[in-house]
């Protein structure tokens, strides 16, 4: 079958004798063969199995990172990283217009995320061969996406990040950007990761070369019943940092640091499991760290924090009287906030995990700050504006599922919202809320904050 198109989730679709087809492994415009792997209700999902017509744009990724390998992960390696982001920025446009309806998608568009006119008009879009490209479609999207990525060469005002110990050739491939990676140790000591929609079945991986060097480099992925590692960790999920103090792994409460000076040595880390992760600044002098729970989150691309912050920084306007901050993790938005105060300003953060709270307030402390943990919604939303007043800015980065319809309206009142978002359909869903109470997207950028995978990280400044 030919794959006609793409579809979110790292698929591309094709039609087989009238039946709609979601495809993984492929690229838009192949010819291919493929098995299938399951089926609900009228949709039938397929992977490929042989090329019959490749892209230009196909390349050969590491085992078992093709889709027959069958790790669930980096479901996008078996594609260049242009024809990746042309991929995803095909897939938010989509996404805009079928989730956040005809304004959202409108808005959208003024920043290159436009949608073809054969699927506006409903016509099933038209195949160029095996080139990729499709008669067509919106050329701005398919040869200059706007999808930006994570490296110096796209971003000259990164700090540099040799700082963070990653060779820059290395991120421009996509590889080595991986700080924090989630495993499993097998009963035979090798560690693995989850296969594709298959339950509890596990994959081998002997190598990751998109993690840092701290991660892939490291004897553990010879596996753990031997050298260094040998009866340290047990059969079971498994965290791995590249942290500003060296590698860190995380297993059932206990946090382990590996060390090969004179001699090679893993040893268990005293005190609360936690890692220190380095925020890099203009200079070595203005470097930041900050202390994140072992189980906790912090961005899995080393060069996002900084790039997230610069697209804050960027949006800050005078100086505030009061700055609300939702879902405020560890702190790394914070000390950007204050210094955007007045000298008499507030900023309040709210963060529903108490322990990270706790590692925010060992990271950041200003007589000017509140940091307080619980429950957000639009209900705690009223409740704390009705004592702190209406904020001139409000920085919001909810987990996977956003922040939610309610809580946009119960912000409505706020003139400046800075969203950040890791889902493509929860966003569209939460920029349409915003939208009806009031809202344009002032500005926008999307970031390749996660290269082989569907992912991306979108920041939103929306005004009033």
């Amino acid at each position: 079958m030919r794959l006609a198109d793409v579809a979110a989730g790292g698929y591309c679709v094709a039609r087989h004798e009238g039946q709609v087809v979601f495809v993984r492994g492929g690229i838009v415009g192949e010819l291919v063969r493929v098995s299938v792997t399951q089926k609900k209700k009228k949709l039938l999902f397929a992977q490929v199995e042989e090329v019959l017509e490749a892209s230009s744009e196909r390349v050969s990724p590491p085992e078992p990172f093709s889709v027959r390998g069958g790790v669930g992960a980096f479901e996008l390696a078996h594609m260049s990283l242009s024809a990746q982001r042309e991929y995803k920025a095909r897939v938010f446009a989509q996404q805009a217009r079928r989730i956040g309806g005809e304004e959202v998608a409108a808005q959208l568009a003024r920043f290159g995320f436009g949608v073809p006119a054969d699927e506006q008009s409903g016509a099933a879009p038209v195949c160029a061969g095996s080139d990729g490209v499709r008669a067509g479609a919106d050329q701005d999207v398919l040869s200059a996406s706007p999808i930006q990525p994570l490296d110096a060469r796209s971003l000259p005002a990164l700090p540099a990040l040799e700082r963070l110990g990653i060779a820059e050739e290395l991120l421009e491939q996509g590889l080595g950007y991986r700080v924090r990676v989630d495993a499993v140790v097998l009963a035979d000591g090798q560690l693995a990761m989850s296969a594709f929609r298959a339950g509890e079945r596990k994959v081998p991986v002997p190598a990751l070369p998109f993690a840092h060097p701290l991660i892939s480099e490291n004897p553990i992925w010879q596996g753990v019943n031997s050298g260094a590692w040998r009866g340290k960790l047990k059969p079971g999920r498994i965290r791995l940092w590249a942290s500003a103090e060296g590698l860190r792994v995380y297993q059932d409460g206990k946090l382990w640091g590996y060390e090969a000076q004179s001699v090679e040595r893993v040893f268990e880390v005293e005190g609360e499991p936690s890692v220190l992760m380095k925020l890099p600044g203009a200079s070595p002098e203005k470097d930041r760290c900050f202390r994140v729970a072992a189980d906790g989150f912090w961005q899995a691309h080393a060069a996002a924090p900084a790039a997230f912050l610069g697209f804050v920084k960027s949006h800050l306007t005078g100086e505030y009287g009061r700055v609300l901050e939702l879902f405020s993790g560890s702190g790394l938005f914070t000390p950007t906030l204050l210094e955007a105060l007045a000298p008499h300003g507030k900023l309040l953060t709210v963060e529903g995990s108490e322990e990270a709270v706790g590692y925010a307030r060992e990271n950041v402390s200003d007589t000017r700050l509140t940091q307080l943990s619980g429950w957000i919604d639009a209900q705690t939303i009223s409740e704390q504006l009705a004592t702190f007043g209406t904020p001139e800015l409000v920085v919001l980065d909810p987990p996977r599922a956003g922040a939610g319809p309610q809580t946009l309206e119960a912000l409505s009142g706020c003139p400046h919202l800075i969203y950040v978002s890791c889902d493509y359909a929860a966003l569209m869903r939460d920029l349409r809320a915003a939208l009806l109470v009031g809202y344009r997207i002032d500005n926008l950028r999307v970031f390749d904050a996660f290269p082989h995978t569907h992912h991306v990280e979108t920041i939103v400044s929306l005004k009033r």
